[in-house]
């Protein structure tokens, strides 16, 4: 039976290996996508699952990890110039709170900055709040990349 502390082990482990794959074939000068999670979302697998497919893309992940208040994503989003903002949203935060998370966040980022959401927790039947686009997989993920430089 596995319980919280074998899932947190293997989700670092997890973590760290994305990671190491990450910073392997990180591209250097390509367009940047910052990648986080919204304040109290601790899950951050898929974050980095996303920044991999985002660096084999050949943009620049830059990833801010969990737990990050909308204020901060956008200030480091302008900072960094980043073409895009990626936010992870899992099943454990999802819903209609979140909805209104992310049109905070939509408007606080420059409007050329696009805005994708992806995860478990990232939409469902729910309509969403307007500018912010979705993914529903990596594979989703990887056709939204390659739009965004067309």
């Amino acid at each position: 039976r596995l319980e919280i502390r074998h899932e947190h082990f293997v989700s670092e482990r997890l973590e760290d290996l994305l990671r190491s794959l990450r910073v392997e074939i990180e591209p250097r000068g390509g367009p940047i996508v910052l990648l986080a999670t919204l304040s109290g979302e601790l899950h951050g697998l898929g974050m980095h699952m996303a920044g991999l497919v985002t660096a084999l893309c050949g943009f620049t992940p830059r990833v801010l990890g969990t737990d990050t208040p909308n204020e901060e994503i956008a200030k480091a989003a302008k900072e960094a110039g980043a073409s895009a903002v990626a936010i992870s949203i899992s099943l454990a935060t999802g819903g209609v709170k979140t909805d209104r998370i992310l049109a905070d966040l939509r408007g606080r980022l420059p409007e050329q900055t696009r805005l994708v959401v992806g995860g478990r927790g990232a939409r469902g039947v729910r309509r969403g709040p307007r500018g912010v686009d979705y993914v529903t997989d990596l594979e989703d993920l990887e056709r939204w990349l390659e739009a965004l430089v067309e």
